[in-house]
């Protein structure tokens, strides 16, 4: 961590937008190639519209700038004091079960950023994510809000939309869905969920039927 040789005003500005803060919720949820729900968290554009406002209100600037292959935070206040913390980058190329890669290097990067950027940015600021939006109103863990929506029996134009692909498909290219079918026991697409079948229909058209 570095900093400016006086960083007075900005700890009396830290400490007045920390007691402001408030945490973010976990409402976006992240499903696999299949549609099987494999976690919740609150995405960058959430954490931004939380923190940046309340840091703004007391003369801080946010600035999470690229800095060789880490990211660099700055909080920097209106009297020219600052704080600087830089967190190094760990890139990995997302796989598929044949271990072939699934994305290009840039895009393994921006991913690594993005995450980052989100955790870097909550630490600083001393907030965690939450499972509810609004705890006084008694709402259900957007986990549980997810499992009763990928529990969805799949519908009448999803079927009829992921059969007309399936049909395009070369034999080759079916088989691992089927095989992913009887390992989870499924035995006619009927069973599926339509989060499943979405998921499904998406791979499909990657394929440029």
């Amino acid at each position: 961590m570095n900093h400016s040789k006086e960083i007075a005003n900005l700890a009396k500005a830290l400490l007045a937008a920390q007691k402001d803060r408030k945490n973010v919720v976990r409402d976006k949820d992240v499903v696999n190639n299949y549609g099987k729900h494999m976690y919740s968290h609150a995405d960058l554009q959430q954490v931004l519209d939380n923190v940046i406002p309340i840091y703004n209100k007391f003369g801080v600037v946010v600035l999470q700038p690229h800095d060789g292959l880490g990211i660099g935070l700055m909080l920097l206040h209106e009297s020219g004091e600052y704080l600087y913390f830089k967190s190094e980058l760990t890139v990995e190329q997302s796989t598929n079960r044949e271990g072939f890669k699934t994305e290009s290097w840039g895009q393994a990067l921006g991913k690594a950023l993005t995450y980052a950027r989100r955790y870097g940015l909550m630490g600083a600021a001393g907030i965690t994510q939450t499972d509810t939006s609004s705890e006084e109103e008694g709402e259900a863990p957007i986990e549980v809000q997810v499992k009763k929506e990928a529990a969805k029996p799949v519908t009448k134009e999803t079927l009829i939309t992921l059969n007309e692909l399936l049909l395009k498909v070369k034999l080759d290219d079916r088989k691992p869905i089927f095989d992913w079918f009887e390992k989870i026991g499924i035995k006619d697409v009927k069973d599926l969920t339509e989060f499943q079948g979405l998921a499904i229909i998406k791979r499909l058209k990657g394929k440029n039927l």
